[in-house]
This record gives C-alpha cells, sequence and structure tokens, in this order.
C-alpha cells in the first residue's frame, strides 16, 4: 500500500495517479480502510469564490463531515481554494499568495490530524 502523507496531498497529479493502485492493492489483500477492502471517497462541491478564507472554511467543514461520514479519501474540484482565473479574478497579480500558503497549510493540517487522503488540485 502507498501512503502520501498530508504534506504531499496537494500534489493531485501525484495523489491521482497513486489511488488506483491504493484501490487495487486494497482489493487485493484486503487491507483497505475496512475489511471489506473498500475505499470510501467523499467527493465535494461547493460555490467556489475568489475567498481564499471563505473557501478553505468550506473545504475545512467538508473535510470534517468526510471524516464523520468515514471517508478514507475527499476530493474537491480545481481551484477550491484560490478561485478560478477569469471567473472570480481578472488576473492573479492580486492573488494573495502568503494567505492562499496559509489556508493550504492549515488543511493540510486538518487532513493529517483526520488521517484521510484530501486531493486539492490548486
Amino acid at each position: 500500500m502507498v501512503r502520501i502523507k498530508p504534506r504531499h496531498f496537494f500534489l493531485a497529479a501525484i495523489v491521482v495517479a497513486l489511488v488506483p493502485g491504493f484501490v487495487s492493492a486494497a482489493k487485493a489483500d484486503n487491507t483497505g480502510p475496512d475489511a471489506s477492502g473498500r475505499l470510501r471517497l467523499a467527493i465535494c462541491q461547493f460555490p467556489i469564490s475568489a475567498d481564499i478564507s471563505k473557501n478553505a472554511r468550506r473545504i475545512r467543514g467538508q473535510i470534517q463531515q468526510a471524516k464523520q461520514k468515514n471517508a478514507d479519501l475527499v476530493h474537491f474540484p480545481e481551484t477550491a481554494l484560490s478561485g478560478y482565473a477569469r471567473d472570480d479574478h481578472k488576473t492573479l497579480d492580486n492573488l494573495d499568495w502568503g494567505l492562499l500558503r496559509h489556508e493550504m497549510q492549515s488543511i493540510m493540517a486538518l487532513a493529517e490530524q483526520t488521517g484521510l487522503w484530501v486531493v486539492l488540485p490548486c
């Protein structure tokens, strides 16, 4: 079984590439998250905005809900934290990269605390 440390979860391409192998391993040797070898996915969506802090609060809330529902992996849409370029931001020139980094670290800490895999493409 391949396990991604929470500090690496934001590398969505790597996580997505490794998850299918994890699912296969869980089915093959029955060492998955539960005795059935099933991987419980939480696919999350919310109205994404240009407000990074608001998006982060929603993401953290959905991670906590996923934990309560015994999910193993939580997946969010692309730019769920930063907001969509051209839709939410005319340009990325004024994006608060420090706030984005801070909120990402907060989400990573929650992923580690809950023990959940989080796919959060930025």
